[in-house]
């Protein structure tokens, strides 16, 4: 939700330099980023608020992406970080005929669950064990959805993480929140389960 700032730009050059195509979606538009929270949330509200704009701005985003040279259009994916992920689980939950998607730290609420045979997508969320944003019962509910639409996916919960936990700037940047934190071991079993889901998924 900090827009496509030096993290966004150095996951995708990560997706990049291990051979796939990456694209860093701008939801707000203009390049805009920010480090302050308030701010971010203030931008991130409107696309939590009203799902045919979050669907339409990511689908724009998928659309450009598409139109590089070089991509094949039908082998992609869609990886989102907190924010991000939500973006990408209503992506899979809208039928986007994507190969995989993969939510980290995501919020896992929807106001509008996945209908049977919906999700294209193979979909990976890895959640934080100890993330008081994203409680048990939030994590249950998004299995039995998962399960109810007959989808393809998988959860990893990593004990002791919390939310954001693959942001090295974390802490720094939510300064006044004890439920965000960087977890280096968690961040590094998220990163490969993310990159082997992609090879096995786009293969």
């Amino acid at each position: 939700w900090w827009g496509v700032n030096a993290y966004a730009r150095q996951r995708a050059r990560e997706l990049a330099e291990a051979g796939f195509a990456a694209f860093a979606c701008d939801m707000y538009g203009d390049g805009r980023s920010t480090g302050d929270p308030a701010q971010a949330k203030a931008w991130a509200t409107p696309f939590y608020q009203d799902r045919a704009l979050l669907l339409a701005r990511a689908r724009a985003g998928l659309a450009a992406f598409a139109a590089q040279p070089g991509v094949d259009k039908s082998r992609t994916a869609a990886i989102g970080f907190c924010f991000g992920g939500t973006v990408c689980l209503e992506l899979a939950r809208a039928g986007e005929p994507l190969k995989a998607v993969v939510a980290l730290h995501p919020g896992l609420k929807t106001g509008a669950p996945a209908a049977s045979g919906a999700v294209a997508a193979r979909v990976l969320v890895l959640t934080g064990g100890a993330d008081p944003l994203v409680p048990p019962a939030d994590v249950a509910a998004f299995m039995g959805e998962m399960e109810s639409a007959k989808a393809v996916w998988r959860l990893v919960s990593y004990g002791g993480a919390l939310h954001a936990f693959t942001n090295p700037a974390a802490a720094r940047l939510h300064a006044t929140m004890a439920a965000v934190d960087h977890h280096p071991e968690a961040e590094r079993a998220a990163m490969e389960a993310t990159r082997a889901w992609l090879a096995e998924s786009l293969r």
